[in-house]
């Protein structure tokens, strides 16, 4: 997104063996597909179902430890308990701030995205949120 050289390399060869079991994954992980897009090839868009988060390289969402005035975390967390604990050892100047979930894959790469109900709802969510946080 920000370097437009990138990839440096045109190719990237990675070697890796070939086994009858990475094969018949592989060939189950196709078929499987195939038979999803079928079975949802006559569905209209808003009973497509959504990718799975695997799919949209979702990162879940986080709390992270604020000191006062910094711009990067002490350290994030996936509970806010575990959050609070640290704030509360920490003492005076430090906050918790929770960040957003975000599906890169949707933001960043999917060419359906101007379609998917669940990317316009993810849109519809962040909007909400940073107008509530201008609000605060």
């Amino acid at each position: 997104m920000r370097d437009y050289q990138y990839p440096r390399n045109p190719v990237y060869v990675h070697e890796f063996p070939v086994t009858p079991q990475s094969l018949f994954k592989i060939g189950l992980f196709v078929k499987n597909k195939v038979n999803e897009y079928r079975r949802c090839s006559s569905l209209d868009d808003d009973s497509i179902p959504p990718c799975s988060p695997e799919e949209r390289w979702e990162r879940p969402p986080k709390f992270a430890v604020m000191k006062k005035g910094a711009k990067r975390a002490v350290r994030r967390f996936d509970r806010l308990e575990e959050a609070e604990q640290l704030v509360n050892a920490k003492g005076d100047g430090y906050y918790v701030e929770f960040r957003r979930g975000e599906a890169i894959r949707c933001r960043s790469y999917c060419l359906c995205r101007g379609f998917c109900n669940f990317h316009q709802e993810n849109i519809a969510n962040a909007v909400d949120a940073i107008e509530e946080k201008a609000a605060a």
